[in-house]
Parts: C-alpha cells; structure tokens; sequence
C-alpha cells in the first residue's frame, strides 16, 4: 500500500472513531481542515469570498450521509482511485461508484439550493 493510501486509511479510520466517540454529527470542517489561504493572497475580498464557498461546500458535504461523505472525501478530496476507496471501505466497487454519484448530486443540489435563498430575499421573497 502507498503511503498516500496509508496515511488516508488511517485517517479515514480515526474520523470514524471520533464520531463514535461522540455519539453526535459533527461538522466536517472540524475533521477536514481548511489550510488554503493561510499565508493569505492580499486581497481581501477573495480571501472572503473563497471562504465563504468553501464554507458552503463543506456544509453541503456534512449533510451527505456517512457512507457517501467517506466516499466523497477519499476519492475527490483524497484522490483515491473509486477500486482504492471501495477496498478502504469495504464496499463494491459499484457500490461506491454509486455512493460518489450520489453524493455529488446531494451537493450539487445543496448548493443550488443555498444560491437561490439569498436571491429570494434580495428580490423580497422571503
């Protein structure tokens, strides 16, 4: 086993764990550090604003179930191969394909969804 696939086995194992021991949702931003901009670009209002979509993104993943979240964050964040990830998780390769499909869909509709409301409530909707 790779290295890489090592050190994410083992993380992906100590997520579980963590969320066992606390018996409750946790968001995903407290397992999954954001370390982009820590040196910071200069300009204020990317900073802000790659923030906030990051912000939005990880809400959108730790709404996913578990399964689908592991998948999510093995194979796109991680860079797993989908065979890697089905192998780390125990599940068939389909399975899983079916699990990251889905997932990204949830997503992708989380996010739709999260765009629409500040529009409504600029155009007084809400």
């Amino acid at each position: 086993m790779a290295l890489r696939s090592w050190v994410l086995v083992i993380a992906h194992r100590r997520a579980i764990d963590e969320r066992r021991r606390l018996g409750r949702r946790r968001r995903i931003a407290e397992v999954v550090p954001l370390t982009e901009d820590a040196a910071g670009s200069g300009d204020v209002e990317r900073e802000v604003l790659g923030r906030l979509e990051r912000e939005r993104v990880l809400e959108a993943i730790d709404e996913l179930t578990d399964d689908q979240r592991s998948v999510v964050l093995l194979h796109s964040v991680g860079g797993l191969a989908l065979s890697q990830v089905a192998r780390l998780v125990g599940k068939h390769p389909g399975a899983v394909k079916s699990l990251h499909r889905r997932g990204l869909a949830a997503v992708a509709r989380h996010l739709r969804r999260s765009e629409e409301v500040p529009h409504r409530r600029a155009a007084g909707e809400a």
